[in-house]
């Protein structure tokens, strides 16, 4: 048993050691697309009667991401990240697209040669505008944004494939519009959580 036990050290030792996945002074830059999907709530006011509605429903939207991270540590990460999404819709609508932009946090649990397995978050600000097919009508709003993120990553060298799985929360508390009478007898705001998915490549210009 402790010879054993012995063994299992001195592979994850020498794992560390020997790794190049990720480390300190790495620069790792990714580029993903997927689908991610939304738990929905919309609450509006009336501004004259003070009278509120609620409505729950769900939202998708595929997405491309686009990252950069630094390896502060051996361990540790950070990095910047943007994403676009491109909302499912109706005929009401001829697009709905959200943007953001924030800030990337990993945690690099296993750093093998081929293999990096990550966890972290991101977080910052998201945008989002939909346009309507009526009058040219826009509704838009601007919240903050937060993911929770599991990332196994797989290299060949310097070039690797990663699978993402991520469980966002975005929040626009005040929705306005180009419509005048909107803004002057509505208060609208939409929140969403849900759960993602990415796959995409990644490539690390620094060992």
């Amino acid at each position: 048993m402790k010879k054993i036990l012995l063994l299992a050290i001195s592979v994850v030792f020498l794992q560390q050691v020997n790794a190049q996945s990720f480390q300190r002074g790495s620069i790792v830059l990714g580029l993903n697309y997927g689908l991610d999907g939304y738990k929905i709530q919309e609450h509006y006011i009336n501004k004259t009667t003070g009278g509120s509605h609620d409505t729950t429903g769900g939202a998708a939207a595929t997405n491309w991401n686009l990252g950069a991270e630094y390896g502060l540590f051996n361990w540790l990460g950070v990095g910047i990240q943007l994403k676009l999404d491109n909302y499912f819709h109706d005929t009401t609508t001829s697009n709905d697209i959200g943007f953001e932009a924030g800030l990337i946090v990993n945690l690099h649990v296993i750093r093998a040669q081929h293999f990096n397995l990550v966890a972290g978050f991101d977080f910052g600000l998201s945008n989002l505008t939909i346009n309507y097919v009526t009058d040219n009508n826009q509704v838009y709003g601007t919240g903050p944004w937060f993911d929770f993120h599991i990332t196994p990553r797989f290299y060949f060298g310097r070039f690797g494939l990663n699978l993402n799985l991520y469980f966002p929360s975005i929040n626009y508390a005040n929705l306005t519009s180009n419509v005048a009478t909107f803004n002057q007898y509505i208060a609208a705001s939409w929140k969403g959580n849900g759960y993602g998915l990415t796959g995409g490549i990644q490539y690390r210009i620094i060992n």
